[in-house]
């Protein structure tokens, strides 16, 4: 890959061939006659090209293209140019370096926000209808809050879940004799009576819909389409160096963002699945008559707009 830096921004050059061929293109100057005047170009290449200078002509696959002050151009490697030229090539390679990827970072983000529509497009696609993010996110949040229309015993349950990252549904059971003996053989020690166990009964999947990193708001609202609209709003050719920085990371993560919200979207819809959010109707859990109508009216009120969902979807 051979890139020119111009004024107008970055050029792509095809083959080694269109350099060469460029007027005041040198392929043998002496670096003891000349002065460096600024760095034009850089270049990455698989098969290597021989260094322009004539003290050296070691071929290299990643180098400069450099003009001097008396007009001429010609190629040479960051450890040639170091050696030969010290402080200025240095100070040269710097600048260009810095100038190079602001003006990458800028493309990137000119390119951004021409397919700002179609992302906006997309995110209200993601977002909408019974099966979409706004209605999962709602259900999540009914789910993991007190007062929300799902017994406290359940949310709590649910948040320690989602700490422990893992779907495991357990009860406590006093252990038998056997077991605490057994227990006591193994640590060496005396366990105090009565003594109870976790015996696993089950296993919710979906969990992972309510880790941190998988909150659909955050990611959809507060970050990706916040992000978008700042975009909008703003001179990207006027950006400092930080904010080009900040906003070309923020750029380079949008797709993997979105991939991230659709898999947050797959494991609640695994999550709140009757069949599975069923499982945590468990007796010793909830005991009470009115907690167990209060979830099950919540279960029902699921598979209806889950089924609605499902059939728009067919």
């Amino acid at each position: 890959m051979i890139t020119l830096n111009t004024e107008k921004g970055l050029v792509r050059i095809e083959s080694w061939e269109d350099v060469t061929g460029r007027p005041g293109f040198v392929i043998d100057l002496d670096p003891s006659t000349i002065e460096l005047k600024a760095i034009i170009g850089s270049y990455i290449f698989k098969d290597h090209v021989k260094c322009g200078l004539s003290s050296c002509h070691q071929p290299h696959g990643r180098g400069y293209l450099v003009t001097t002050k008396d007009g001429r151009e010609t190629n040479i490697g960051k450890d040639c140019g170091k050696k030969h030229f010290l402080v200025d090539f240095e100070q040269l390679r710097n600048a260009y370096d810095r100038d190079f990827r602001n003006k990458e970072r800028r493309e990137q983000l000119e390119i951004l926000l021409g397919r700002v529509p179609a992302y906006l497009e997309m995110i209200r696609d993601i977002r909408n209808g019974p099966m979409g993010a706004d209605s999962l996110y709602k259900d999540l949040q009914t789910l993991t809050t007190r007062g929300r229309g799902v017994p406290d015993v359940i949310v709590e349950r649910l948040l320690q879940m989602a700490r422990a990252r893992n779907g495991r549904i357990a009860t406590q059971r006093e252990a038998t004799v056997l077991e605490i003996e057994n227990l006591e053989a193994i640590q060496g020690k005396k366990i105090e009576r009565p003594h109870y166990l976790d015996e696993e009964i089950g296993h919710l999947a979906g969990v992972a819909a309510l880790y941190p990193e998988h909150n659909l708001k955050s990611i959809l609202i507060i970050d990706v389409l916040e992000g978008l609209d700042r975009l909008q709003h703003l001179h990207v050719s006027t950006l400092s160096d930080a904010d080009l920085l900040k906003l070309s990371k923020w750029a380079s993560e949008l797709d993997a963002k979105l991939s991230t919200a659709r898999r947050a979207m797959r494991e609640a819809k695994m999550l709140l699945a009757p069949p599975n959010i069923s499982k945590l109707d468990v007796d010793v859990w909830i005991e009470g008559k009115d907690e167990k109508r209060v979830f099950s009216k919540f279960i029902a009120k699921l598979a209806t707009r889950l089924d609605d969902g499902n059939s728009l979807a067919a």
